[in-house]
């Protein structure tokens, strides 16, 4: 309870922090956008196309992401308990199925 007086929730501090995500998040849909414009200038097939793959990219994606936070969880607890052998077998593990992944798309 003493902590939460002595650190009060900020606004701004949460923006600043989350700044790098906020930035990526639109700068990646600005450029889905960007992309969807031009497919639908080469006609309706390209643009069909276009968000089949769109959607494959997406969901790639998503998996690569649950794996990451996964990964970032389960190290975490890892370093936390002082297990460094099993946090580089992790971190070969997941780097295995990142270029899976990669090599997929």
């Amino acid at each position: 309870r003493m902590e939460e007086e002595e650190h009060p929730f900020s606004v701004l501090e949460f923006i600043s922090s989350s700044l790098n995500m906020i930035l990526r998040s639109i700068l990646l849909q600005g450029a889905m956008y960007a992309i969807s414009i031009l497919a639908s200038r080469m006609g309706t097939s390209a643009l069909a196309a276009n968000q089949v793959v769109t959607q494959l990219w997406s969901l790639i994606s998503f998996c690569c992401d649950g794996f990451a936070d996964v990964g970032t969880m389960v190290g975490a607890r890892l370093l936390g308990a002082g297990k460094h052998k099993q946090v580089m077998i992790l971190t070969r593990r997941l780097l295995v199925f990142a270029v899976m992944a990669g090599t997929a798309c």
